[in-house]
């Protein structure tokens, strides 16, 4: 009997040091470091704070988000003006190309200029060799001497004669003798 009675008697007080334990690391928890930083020689008790130590603490403070507010504002600036310079890049970028392509279409447009002028050349060169030169000037006499019934020979009206049939590319259509 006296076995049983020790048995329980240390059962009930392991329980109680185990709430104790309990308690207290959850007292530990709780504990929150104050605001306000306490001197070495604190031990406890009611601290008393000066106005004047309250005073330069809010002016600390003060002074600190200041300094924060300062400093997101430049971040702020310098962002800005880091896009600024992103934008004004790529709307320069952008003018060197446009720059670019208008000059390779006036030198495109330039080299096929001058092919057709060689192509030009070329043909007045081959047509140059062609004897026309006699018929060139059978048509001038045509066209400038025209019988009249007295028979005397006159200059045509130029303003009265029809003008040389052309096709659609320009060159003269030369007519067969009976249809002029």
């Amino acid at each position: 009997m006296k076995l049983s009675a020790d048995t329980t008697f240390l059962q009930r007080e392991n329980e109680q040091l185990r709430a104790a334990l309990m308690d207290e690391k959850q007292w530990k928890e709780r504990i929150q470091p104050g605001t306000l930083e306490l001197s070495d020689g604190y031990h406890g008790g009611a601290t008393f704070w000066s106005p004047r130590k309250k005073q330069r603490d809010h002016e600390e403070s003060q002074r600190q988000k200041a300094i924060t507010i300062e400093a997101r504002k430049e971040r702020k600036l310098l962002k800005a003006q880091e896009l600024d310079a992103r934008r004004r890049a790529r709307a320069q970028a952008k003018l060197d190309r446009e720059r670019q392509k208008a000059e390779a279409a006036a030198h495109r447009i330039a080299r096929q200029a001058a092919h057709k002028r060689l192509q030009k050349a070329i043909k007045i060169s081959r047509i140059g060799k062609k004897p026309s030169s006699k018929r060139h000037a059978r048509l001038v006499l045509k066209n400038i001497i025209v019988s009249s019934s007295s028979g005397g020979a006159q200059p045509a009206d130029r303003s009265a004669a029809p003008p040389s049939p052309r096709s659609c590319s320009g060159r003269p259509i030369k007519l067969p003798i009976k249809y002029q």
